[in-house]
């Protein structure tokens, strides 16, 4: 009886010691959490009100809209490099296609559907998908200088004419600010859509540098509405003003000349979007909407 009850007590005290390092780590695991989702180095604190203000400054103009009249579909791949586009994506006489790298899906898909694509990629040594209806420029988007390895967004759409719009897709890691400040908004403006990455959001927020893409996102709202978001889950979040920012939205804007809107009763991602990283799960973003505003 002796031997059962010391026996019982070490197997007791065996769980305990096991529970209380299970909590330990549990705790240095919230810790590590807590820091990663906090502001770093910079001197704001994760709970700001200020800061809160500035997250809801700089995506204001981001509230999502709804297309009237029609439907959106998913066009390219189903990890990263698909886009949601509106349903009469086939309307544009071509597509502008900056940043190519590992995979051209979406380029492909117009490709096959007859519309010429001009894709523009200096980091590339060929296209990961040849088609005889998309030509590839390796040159760098710079507003800076046109030379034979350089040109900017408003020479390549300052030389199409004005017709029934075409399609322009923008990934070029960080460069989209300077390509669209860039461009005049008579050219923006022969765009009936505009689908693309903006990244640095986050951490031009910690960093409080938000002028440049507020500028943008405010040069693009005189003339397009935002239909769709979706948050890269490859790129990361920060907890900041009590708010949970992705540091890369996907994101499209119509051009309002070519589409009606309507208030967008949507949560994203919806059931077109699909997470970048297959290992992990989709960022909630709900109704991604920042302002009161009534007006499109």
């Amino acid at each position: 009886m002796v031997d059962f009850i010391k026996n019982k007590i070490f197997r007791t005290r065996q769980l305990v010691k096991k529970s209380l390092e299970e909590l330990h780590g549990l705790r240095q695991g919230m810790a590590r959490l807590e820091e990663a989702m906090a502001p770093s180095g910079d001197g704001l604190v994760s709970w700001s009100a200020d800061l809160q203000r500035r997250v809801r400054r700089l995506f204001s103009p981001l509230r999502p809209w709804a297309l009237s009249d029609l439907s959106k579909v998913r066009v390219g791949a189903e990890l990263d490099g698909g886009y949601v586009v509106p349903e009469d994506w086939k309307k544009v006489s071509r597509l502008f296609s900056l940043g190519v790298g590992p995979e051209n899906s979406f380029d492909l898909v117009f490709a096959e559907a007859g519309i010429p694509v001009e894709a523009y990629d200096h980091t590339i040594a060929r296209l990961p998908v040849e088609h005889p209806q998309i030509r590839w420029h390796r040159k760098k988007i710079d507003n800076s200088a046109e030379t034979s390895s350089a040109c900017s967004l408003d020479r390549i759409l300052g030389a199409v004419e004005s017709g029934d719009g075409l399609g322009l897709k923008i990934d070029i890691e960080g460069w989209e600010y300077p390509a669209l400040m860039g461009c005049t908004e008579e050219n923006l403006r022969k765009a009936r859509f505009i689908v693309g990455e903006f990244h640095g959001l986050a951490r031009s927020l910690e960093a409080d540098q938000t002028k440049v893409l507020e500028a943008t996102f405010a040069k693009l709202q005189k003339h397009f509405s935002v239909i769709h978001v979706h948050a890269n889950n490859a790129s990361g979040v920060r907890f900041l003003g009590g708010i949970l920012v992705p540091n890369l939205l996907e994101i499209t804007w119509a051009n309002r000349a070519h589409y009606a809107l309507k208030p967008s009763q949507e949560t994203f991602p919806t059931s077109l979007d699909r997470p970048n990283r297959s290992d992990r799960c989709d960022l909630w973003l709900g109704a991604f909407d920042f302002t009161a505003s009534d007006q499109p």
